[in-house]
């Protein structure tokens, strides 16, 4: 995919999360509404925690530990994508893969940085007790198609992660 179109798929994936948001904030957040009954509702909240993990954990990390904590592991996916890529330069599951990772990335980090009571979560799933938004549909759509598009390569090419951990040596060993 060409690069101003990832760019653009980015921005666009950004602005839906954050403008679903913002209406949501100043139309709907006493509302309560239940589109299948027993499975999914709106459910407007603020997640003080800022993620679902820390939250389930009791453990509020922090805007400075999250945002590190999301930096450390989009460089360590960008670094394995980049692998998977020079592999497969041509699987368009895994550039559409960094799109959705890098657009629920990006959200987190604007909804932990501007949103002052937290990350503001919305689509409750009753049967698994989850409240999420947006950014975390992305995510899950990025793990989706990272194992996928992981997957189809590992079997085409015979990758291994042998081969993986060469790499990321290789590139210690330039610098």
């Amino acid at each position: 995919m060409k690069k101003c179109n990832t760019i653009l798929w980015v921005i666009l994936l950004i602005l839906l999360d954050q403008a679903v948001k913002l209406i949501i904030y100043h139309l709907f957040m006493e509302s309560n509404y239940s589109f299948v009954p027993n499975l999914l509702e709106f459910k407007p909240i603020f997640n003080p925690s800022h993620s679902y993990w820390t939250a389930k954990l009791g453990a509020n990390l922090g805007v400075v530990a999250h945002l590190s904590m999301f930096s450390f592991i989009w460089a360590i996916l960008i670094i394995f994508y980049k692998f998977y890529h020079k592999v497969d330069p041509k699987n368009k599951l895994l550039d559409t893969a960094l799109i959705f990772q890098t657009a629920g990335f990006a959200s987190a980090y604007i909804s932990i940085i501007f949103w002052k009571d937290g990350v503001l979560d919305f689509i409750y799933l009753k049967p698994l007790n989850i409240v999420c938004d947006l950014k975390d549909l992305y995510i899950n759509i990025f793990i989706a198609l990272w194992i996928i598009g992981t997957s189809i390569i590992a079997v085409k090419h015979h990758t291994s992660f042998k081969d993986m951990i060469q790499y990321i040596k290789a590139l210690f060993k330039k610098g």
